[in-house]
């Protein structure tokens, strides 16, 4: 694997009781990619994660694993929501 390459691209849609704040959208979405990494527990392991709006309720989250995994992921919420700054 090269530098920079993007080893896994995934879809996660959100319901409202996952993404009540950004903290728990962060381990929402943490868990899930333990999931489809196959990772025991759930618990990827994630190094660095970047997560940019990039529609209302869509965001595009760029992870890390510690073992050098890369990949992104398009996040939706399934409703409107807003966070506090």
């Amino acid at each position: 694997m090269a530098v920079g390459e993007i080893d896994d691209i995934f879809e996660f849609r959100f319901a409202p009781s996952e993404a009540e704040s950004f903290g728990a959208l962060y381990t929402s979405l943490c868990s899930r990619i333990g999931e489809k990494l196959d990772i025991f527990g759930g618990d990827v392991g994630i190094d660095t994660i970047a997560v940019s709006n990039i529609f209302p309720c869509t965001y595009l989250a760029h992870w890390s694993t510690e073992d050098g995994r890369e990949g992104c992921a398009l996040v939706v919420i399934e409703h409107t929501q807003s966070w506090a700054a």
